[in-house]
């Protein structure tokens, strides 16, 4: 039996990369998704037709996570379409690769906005519903650069630490009604690069003899979605306020 039927997960930064194979593997798994991404454009829609092709529901939904109102908007669409929200995948993050003497204070508010104010704004929609069910599994997607600093990333780092501790304190607020929230930490991801000035120092590619972590290669979208599905699904049942480092041990490196 698929893991996650009868289910329905919200994904956030769905239309590629890490959140695009999040979904299609909770689709997969028979789970309902509500498809969220910030602009319009075919990889939405072809993520939505390869998530039905599975024989589930999907809806896609544009929404810009830094806005209250329109995380707002996108849950309570998602409520009505599905009448509940199981699982949440919270996967947009933007990392700006600047000196903290050239970082502005508006490029500093927009990563906090961005990569933990709409966690917050997601979970703070989302909860109720879930508390009504007493079930539901919230996970965010941190960064190496919290746990071990990474140069030039003073925000990114920032917001990601913050995130941790957004997350084990809903672990433990929300545990007495069923409800579980950890963190995959990805490393080096091999993805498509619309921003290629946020990774002046990695290696790209599945295969790099050269990449930093022990297993000398980048991980995949896919290897983040089988952690986040462990997570979403009743196999981590028991797991909550965890970090779960899934980045070819580069941490201990």
């Amino acid at each position: 039996m698929a893991r996650l039927t009868g289910k329905t997960a919200l994904v956030t930064g769905a239309s590629r990369n890490t959140g695009r194979a999040i979904a299609t593997r909770f689709a997969a798994e028979g789970a309902n998704v509500i498809l969220g991404a910030k602009s319009a454009g075919t990889d939405l829609d072809a993520v939505a037709a390869e998530c039905r092709s599975y024989g589930v529901d999907a809806l896609a939904y544009l929404a810009d996570v830094s806005s209250v109102e329109s995380v707002n908007a996108m849950v309570q669409a998602g409520l009505e379409r599905f009448g509940a929200i199981d699982v949440l995948a919270s996967t947009v993050a933007i990392r700006p690769h600047t000196p903290i003497t050239e970082l502005s204070v508006e490029e500093w508010s927009q990563v906090l906005e961005v990569n933990l104010y709409g966690t917050f704004y997601l979970a703070k929609a989302i909860v109720p519903s879930m508390v009504e069910r007493k079930s539901g599994s919230i996970i965010g997607i941190g960064g190496l650069s919290a746990v071990s600093g990474t140069n030039n990333a003073t925000a990114s780092a920032a917001s990601k630490a913050g995130l941790l501790g957004l997350i084990r304190a809903l672990a433990v607020e929300l545990g007495p009604h069923g409800i579980r929230a950890n963190m995959v930490v990805p490393g080096n991801i091999d993805t498509v690069v619309t921003n290629p000035e946020w990774h002046p120092d990695e290696q790209r590619g599945a295969s790099s003899p050269n990449d930093r972590s022990p297993l000398r290669r980048a991980g995949r979208p896919d290897e983040i979605a089988s952690a986040c599905l462990f997570l979403a699904s009743d196999d981590g049942s028991y797991v909550t306020g965890e970090h779960l480092m899934c980045n070819g041990g580069r941490y201990i490196d």
